[in-house]
């Protein structure tokens, strides 16, 4: 607690500390000059205690002083509640860089009627692009023409509307082999976890990234657009950087909700009734019980250091990136069970020893 609170008085300076190191790196060439240029983002949030509600922050941070120039706080279900740019207020001239989350044609769209200008990672089953005649454009075999890594792409695209298409560009780059096979590993593993088939496009389109714009194109090139969204995720370590404390508070409220709370946290977790929620807590805890007397009950130190690593670490990595992943309600590590059946056998062999013991004795 006292180093938390250490940490909360050291926001400043660590603030500061992160703008400098953007400031240093090659992505500071990118001047941002007179514009007005905002990352637009949302989160969801959840009030302490076992039944809190959870909640949605839509936020925009400015570039490059990385400040906070809006936020919003809604409900996580309902009407109107969703990530959009349609939640974000947006002035005439101004920039917008926004994932693929914000990718659908009435918030875009919106944008454009402004007179602002945006930069959306595009998400291909929820955005209708069209040519200047009207006609559907498909981007895989266009995308397929860039073969080599780090090979840019730019092509002239419309946003289908009903009173008038907006127009744009779609701005491409192929990632490098290992990008790609990382993305497909977490495709494959997203539809393993939620029982679904693998959609062939989805792979292919995965070999790329892929951005819609209408930056002008006499000031923007393709590359420097892919470079200012690549300058969102920067922005993203950079923040992580310069909030210690949170950060480290998130992460064990996460190893705590990977092990307990998992039945009542958030909407793709929660029990069908209280008895399954109290079945689950109890069986979680019966697990790493057992687990641990098989694990004490295993002679060789080596054997028990590594399992020990490989508890420690798959337990941190399932816990911190559990928001973002989709597991099933039941997350129990592979190894654990093994440990659990030793335990198990363990306990079972000393009850009978001590059965045998206590029958040989002679009655008095």
């Amino acid at each position: 607690m006292a180093l938390l609170k250490r940490l909360r008085k050291c926001e400043q300076w660590l603030y500061a500390l992160a703008v400098g190191f953007w400031q240093q790196r090659s992505l500071a060439r990118l001047s941002v000059g007179r514009r007005i240029l905002r990352l637009v983002d949302a989160t969801t949030v959840k009030e302490p205690g076992p039944t809190g509600s959870l909640w949605r922050i839509h936020y925009s941070l400015q570039v490059p002083s990385l400040r906070c120039d809006f936020f919003k706080v809604t409900a996580n279900q309902g009407e109107g509640t969703g990530e959009g740019l349609w939640q974000i207020p947006v002035q005439k001239g101004e920039y917008l860089l926004a994932d693929r989350g914000y990718s659908n044609n009435v918030g875009m769209v919106s944008v454009a009627r402004v007179g602002a200008y945006l930069t959306v990672r595009l998400n291909q089953g929820s955005v209708l692009l069209e040519d200047a005649k009207g006609h559907r454009i498909n981007l895989l075999p266009r995308l397929e023409g860039l073969k080599r890594p780090g090979q840019v792409g730019s092509w002239k695209v419309f946003l289908s509307d009903e009173r008038q298409p907006v127009a744009g560009r779609v701005c491409a780059i192929r990632k490098t082999r290992a990008a790609i096979e990382l993305a497909h590993r977490r495709i494959k593993h997203k539809a393993r976890d939620e029982s679904r088939p693998v959609n062939p496009e989805t792979l292919e389109y995965a070999k790329f990234v892929t951005v819609f714009s209408t930056f002008p194109e006499n000031e923007f090139s393709a590359k420097e657009i892919l470079e200012w969204y690549r300058l969102r995720w920067q922005i993203a370590m950079d923040w992580i950087m310069s909030h210690p404390a949170e950060v480290a508070v998130l992460d064990l409220k996460k190893i705590l909700y990977h092990w307990i709370g998992r039945a009542h946290t958030g909407n793709e977790y929660r029990l069908a009734s209280d008895w399954m929620k109290n079945a689950y807590r109890v069986l979680s805890v019966v697990l790493i019980v057992l687990g641990g007397i098989g694990y004490f009950s295993i002679k060789q130190k080596s054997i028990r250091s590594l399992l020990l690593v490989v508890f420690l670490y798959s337990t941190a990595v399932s816990a911190i990136f559990f928001v973002q992943s989709r597991h099933r309600t039941l997350k129990v590590d592979p190894f654990l069970i093994p440990l659990t059946v030793i335990g198990t056998c363990k306990i079972l062999t000393s009850s009978k020893q001590r059965i045998s013991q206590s029958s040989r004795q002679p009655s008095r």
